[in-house]
């Protein structure tokens, strides 16, 4: 066995190792607590805060009027033409975690879009998840920076050029607790996103 000073010194050593990660853990609560903060301050026009040089009314507009929106599909597995050697990027549920999808598990062809209900989604949109246990608890939203297609559980929304994508994606954010409350349906086997009432959600844009 170690001698008694090398044990003390190792567990010293992982001992701190834990320390850290508990101090990297509160400040990560705390930076999310001033995100939460500063997102209230910021996306509601209510606030009374305004950006230095920035003045005027916030338009009211409702979700479905912000962009072009595309469903998606699953092309045919038994179908080696749509899989082997695609290079397009295919988007499933289980991969709308991270604020930006950069990387998909599976790619398919261009002969997959043209003859499956999959679609091509533009670069710089939005990716919203449907169907999927994971809207019992929350409501991610991804985006994408290059072409990609999406199954048949995901929605794409292209915003239009007047309105920023990213702040688009951080208002979404801030308004996930509403989503949860009134846009979610808890169904007999996995929860699923009242898609038709969601886009008549009602947002505030700097116009």
């Amino acid at each position: 066995d170690p001698p008694l000073a090398e044990q003390k010194k190792i567990a010293e050593i992982l001992g701190c190792c834990d320390e850290l990660i508990r101090l990297k853990k509160e400040l990560i609560a705390e930076k999310k607590k001033q995100k939460k903060a500063l997102m209230q301050k910021l996306l509601d026009p209510n606030s009374g805060f305004r950006l230095p040089g920035f003045a005027g009314e916030w338009r009211e507009t409702k979700l479905i009027d912000c962009g072009k929106w595309f469903g998606g599909g699953t092309p045919a597995k038994n179908q080696e033409a749509f899989w082997e050697n695609g290079s397009i990027k295919w988007i499933s549920s289980q991969e709308v975690k991270s604020r930006i999808i950069t990387e998909t598990t599976y790619k398919i062809t261009l002969q997959a879009i043209q003859n499956s209900t999959t679609n091509l989604v533009p670069a710089k949109s939005l990716i919203f998840v449907t169907r999927s246990g994971i809207l019992r608890n929350a409501f991610p939203v991804s985006s994408i920076l290059e072409p990609m297609a999406i199954n048949q559980d995901i929605k794409a929304l292209h915003p239009r050029k007047e309105i920023d994508m990213d702040f688009l994606q951080c208002l979404l954010e801030a308004h996930e607790g509403i989503i949860l409350r009134n846009y979610i349906k808890t169904g007999t086997t996995v929860e699923s996103l009242m898609l038709d009432s969601f886009q008549k959600m009602t947002l505030f844009i700097p116009a």
